[in-house]
């Protein structure tokens, strides 16, 4: 336990009281401590931590780990705009005027809003707490990069006309009232929830059917795509489970089992998202001099992994050469590179496709970089608007693929195959595609697993593709 100087924290109320009366608008102070050399895992320490409704957030990309509860500023989708010109004018009015203060070994800690979209534009909203899109800014974040100390943020929207003695008074018992900070001895440790996997099976499985079944609309797909109509599409898949797995045992078992990938977790409220996708769908970094540095993910073209290395080895080799799956691949490059260009991104040459493995799947895989020069970052959220949906979870052509999917599936996406991630106010983001994924209602999990139809997709193997992308979140839930 160590006793903070609260003075500091005081001084930076008091500047961003007087920004907020200045501006005529709610201003957001970001306070940053090290947390310290604890081993305890953010996602345990806490999510757990949080109230019942209480929103939260975990991302976990390579040496990045983010984890949020709570929230002090949320975007209010406006009738007039569409969701990403909402979540630009969002991140312009808080992230923009935003106030950075305390002491870390990363110096001063960006503030961070969170959150993602829904995959269709006007979704049915069928997912209870999730919105066409919705970003909020925590209440508390934690973060940990590399082989630093956990960094500790508390985020505070402050407005023109609140009162400093009452917002210091506040602001310092929160801080002196959080786990290991202040005088506080309550243990984050303590509040975890109770775990037992032998005790948390899955109790049913059950595919979700609409009028038809999954494989007669792959066959209709076919159909259409060799009398031209499209030239690719993904069809999704749904199993309801019935699991008493907590959400945060989920992510977990997802964080262990595809380090490789990047697992979330989403709560709003009663209900979650999560999973662990291998996909980016746009990073990006202002950079010193004006311009927006851009990477995107062309995964397409899958088999499974091998039982043994020379197994492995002749099923990454036979993917590599498959002309169905390359062509595939083509298609998601294509589709990606098209729209960065149609925007003005220069986009750096493109190297052959490579083998992305993961434990039970290895996909055709191409990084995709470029830059964008004179360009704000919050333009980032046009370009998630245009590269959404890829051609990798929607089809080619786009528009077509998407009312098609929407008109064929037997249920809403919800957020699943869409935008997920974080911006922060250093201009920097992640949102990854929300694959390999499910929807956790109660004792209920919705999970999806999609493929990509071009004309020369067997609709037996196509079945068993998903089958095996399947795996990664029933065995997450339990499902021996």
């Amino acid at each position: 336990m160590r006793s903070l100087d609260l003075t500091p924290i005081s001084q930076a109320i008091s500047y961003t009281l007087s920004q907020a009366k200045s501006l005529g608008q709610s201003v957001v102070l970001s306070y940053s401590w090290d947390y310290g050399e604890s081993e305890q895992t953010s996602a345990d320490a806490l999510l757990a931590m949080a109230g019942v409704g209480e929103y939260k957030f975990y991302w976990q990309q390579q040496s990045l780990t983010l984890a949020a509860i709570g929230v002090v500023a949320q975007l209010e989708l406006t009738p007039n705009l569409n969701r990403f010109e909402a979540a630009q004018l969002f991140c312009q009015n808080y992230l923009n005027h935003s106030v950075t203060r305390g002491e870390t070994c990363l110096g001063y800690i960006p503030t961070y809003a969170l959150g993602g979209f829904a995959f269709h534009d006007h979704s049915q909203n069928s997912w209870q707490g999730f919105p066409n899109a919705r970003l909020f800014i925590p209440q508390w974040l934690i973060q940990k990069q590399d082989n630093s100390p956990l960094v500790i943020t508390l985020n505070c929207c402050i407005y023109p006309h609140d009162d400093f003695h009452k917002l210091e008074k506040l602001i310092c018992q929160r801080v002196l009232e959080f786990p290991n900070l202040g005088e506080s001895d309550t243990s984050a440790n303590n509040h975890q929830p109770n775990s037992n996997s032998d005790q948390n099976p899955v109790q049913s499985l059950e595919e979700v059917t609409g009028d038809r079944p999954w494989t007669e609309i792959v066959e209709q797909a076919v159909n259409l795509i060799k009398k031209g109509k499209l030239e690719k599409i993904v069809l999704a898949r749904a199993l309801d489970v019935h699991s008493l797995a907590h959400p945060i045992e989920v992510l977990n078992s997802l964080r262990c089992s595809y380090p490789e990938c990047i697992s979330f977790l989403l709560n709003f409220g009663m209900t979650s998202f999560v999973g662990a996708t291998p996909e980016i769908l746009l990073q990006f970094q202002g950079d010193d001099f004006g311009n927006l540095q851009l990477k995107s993910d062309a995964i397409a073209g899958s088999t499974r992994r091998g039982l043994s290395t020379s197994e492995d080895i002749l099923l990454g080799n036979l993917l590599l050469a498959s002309l169905k799956d390359r062509y595939e691949h083509e298609i998601v490059i294509r589709s990606i590179c098209d729209r960065l260009q149609n925007l003005g991104v220069d986009l750096q040459p493109l190297s052959p496709p490579q083998l992305k493995r993961l434990r039970n799947v290895q996909h055709l895989y191409t990084e995709i970089k470029g830059k964008l020069a004179d360009c704000p970052w919050l333009k980032s959220f046009e370009i998630l608007g245009q590269l959404h949906p890829t051609a990798a979870v929607g089809g080619e052509p786009q528009d077509i693929s998407v009312q098609l999917i929407q008109a064929s599936e037997a249920c809403d996406r919800g957020w699943y195959a869409a935008p997920i991630g974080w911006v922060n106010s250093n201009g920097a983001g992640v949102f990854a595609v929300g694959i390999r994924s499910g929807y956790i209602n109660g004792e209920t999990a919705r999970i999806y697993a999609g493929a990509g139809i071009v004309a020369d997709s067997d609709i037996a193997s196509e079945l068993g593709e998903t089958a095996i992308k399947f795996e990664a979140l029933l065995r997450a839930l339990k499902f021996s």
